[in-house]
């Protein structure tokens, strides 16, 4: 049976020894709680080479980091599957992001499949103005 670790603790170097010892076949590695999306891509490679996979996982980080997870996921050849609030994604769901305008262009989630914009970078830019307007962004 899989077992999965939240990389929650520090970095590549936690990273590093808990991969070498095998303490874990899945790895749930969000960028904001090992350090950004290039310290998650430097555990994904680190964890692929050892033949692991990563199930990035979100929940309440906002939509940046949704976009960001998505991305790694586009990224790397061993990911598992990326958990996500599906709910909270869609345009029926309690938050509707899709219907919002955190970005000047919505992000494109049917619930199941996310379509990569195909602009540099993450492939989204935040709309200032209205990012400024509110109080409480997620």
């Amino acid at each position: 049976m899989p077992h999965t670790k939240n990389m929650g603790i520090n970095k590549s170097k936690f990273a590093s020894r808990l991969i070498d010892k095998r303490a874990a076949s899945v790895l749930n590695l969000p960028p904001p709680n090992v350090g950004g999306l290039t310290e998650a891509r430097k555990i994904a490679t680190l964890a692929e080479s050892r033949g692991m996979q990563i199930a990035p996982h979100f929940f309440s980080y906002g939509p940046l980091n949704w976009v960001a997870m998505a991305n790694l996921c586009m990224a790397v050849p061993n990911v598992l599957i990326l958990e996500a609030n599906a709910l909270r994604e869609s345009t029926s769901g309690p938050k509707s992001l899709n219907n919002n305008q955190f970005f000047k262009e919505p992000i494109q989630f049917d619930g199941f499949y996310f379509e990569p914009s195909g602009k540099p970078g993450l492939g989204y830019e935040y709309d200032e103005k209205f990012v400024v307007s509110r109080e409480k962004l997620a």
